[in-house]
């Protein structure tokens, strides 16, 4: 069952990020590239994690099964520069619960990579890091 394909609607993402744990505070939602409904968290000044939802924003519909996945990043607002590659989440039954395992590992690599002094140029460590 766990493999089994779901579309994921926007009321879905509110209702996940709504949710009154640490992780879950303060995403911002909004529209970035050619329509795409994103979800930000602010986890330091220089860092901000990202949820592409492959949701458009203009009517809410995802992608069909197969065309795209959920994916997570880090980024440093300042330089706009990368700190974390987008991982993937696939739209399954339970994608919820692998987004939070996801972001979970994404802000861990981000606090780290921080810690070590890179903002996201070419200055310092990026893998297993």
């Amino acid at each position: 069952m766990g493999r089994e394909f779901k579309t994921v609607t926007i009321e879905e993402f509110r209702a996940a990020f709504s949710k009154t744990n640490t992780e879950g505070k303060g995403w911002v939602e909004s529209r970035q590239g050619r329509n795409e409904t994103v979800f930000d968290f602010e986890l330091a000044p220089n860092c901000t994690l990202r949820v592409w939802t492959s949701i458009r924003h203009d009517n809410g519909m995802g992608r069909g099964k197969g065309e795209d996945a959920i994916r997570v990043c880090a980024f440093n607002p300042q330089n706009q520069c990368g700190l974390v590659k987008a991982a993937h989440v696939q739209r399954l039954v339970t994608w919820e619960k692998n987004l939070r395992e996801r972001i979970k590992e994404v802000a861990a690599t981000a606090r780290k990579r921080l810690a070590a002094g890179f903002d996201g140029r070419e200055n310092g460590p990026r893998r297993n890091s």
